[in-house]
């Protein structure tokens, strides 16, 4: 009788062997969904992140396609405006060296088109950077040209 209060007591307060192998097995498992957890979260959060740039890129690219069909616009203009939106989006040529091309050029005929196009090295401002990324992040906008 005496042994079997003991052993209800061992019991109840979680002392017998089958419980700490429980409780072992708990840790197990916890840390291995914790590492699938917080690398899924990580993730997200990355492609997050390449979505808001380049959404960003493209809104540099379409302000300069608008600069650029204007009817007295040049390439200098152009090329300053997107760089006013990639400031403001803090992706300076200072930080990240982007590339723009203006496809033909802003010297066309009314009613041609002129592309704008902005490329970036998403190495230059990678996040986290332990999921696949695209290497280069990049914008296009296509216009026709105004006339006066």
């Amino acid at each position: 009788m005496h042994k079997r209060i003991a052993q209800l007591r061992r019991l109840r307060a979680g002392r017998t062997p089958a419980a700490r192998t429980y409780r072992g097995a708990a840790m197990v498992e916890m840390a291995i969904v914790l590492v699938l957890l917080l690398s899924l979260l990580f993730g997200v959060i990355e492609y997050g992140w390449i979505l808001f740039k380049m959404g960003q890129i493209n809104q540099a690219a379409r302000h300069g396609a608008r600069t650029a069909v204007r009817p007295a616009a040049d390439d200098d203009e152009v090329a300053d405006a997107v760089e006013v939106i990639m400031n403001s989006s803090t992706l300076s040529r200072a930080k990240t060296d982007y590339r723009l091309t203006i496809y033909p050029s802003t010297d066309v005929e009314v009613g041609e088109p002129v592309q704008v196009y902005v490329e970036l090295d998403y190495s230059t401002i990678k996040l986290i950077g332990f999921v696949p990324t695209p290497p280069v992040l990049h914008g296009r906008a296509t216009m026709s040209k105004e006339g006066p």
